[in-house]
């Protein structure tokens, strides 16, 4: 009985890396066709994305430029009350 269970055992951890090995494989092509689309230094957030890839339809990027300003614009503001206080 025990070498048994130690045989499924096997089997299932064999199984799981395996998987693993495949879950990695996909998340590594999924890496290189974001970064082919999208500049790596850009992916920061989904608004630095959305600004880098409808750059070029003008409706989509005005909204996705709009988006990520808004998400910039906290930390522009307290890097100028930083400088301004000196």
């Amino acid at each position: 009985m025990r070498s048994t269970q130690d045989e499924v055992l096997a089997q299932y951890r064999k199984a799981m890396d395996q998987l693993d090995d495949e879950a990695q494989n996909a998340a590594n092509a999924l890496k290189g066709l974001q970064d082919s689309l999208v500049d790596p230094t850009k992916q920061d957030s989904r608004a630095a994305v959305g600004s880098t890839l409808f750059n070029d339809i003008p409706v989509l990027d005005g909204q996705a430029e709009w988006e990520y300003a808004q998400e910039q614009a906290p930390e522009i503001a307290k890097s100028h009350a930083r400088q301004g206080s000196h």
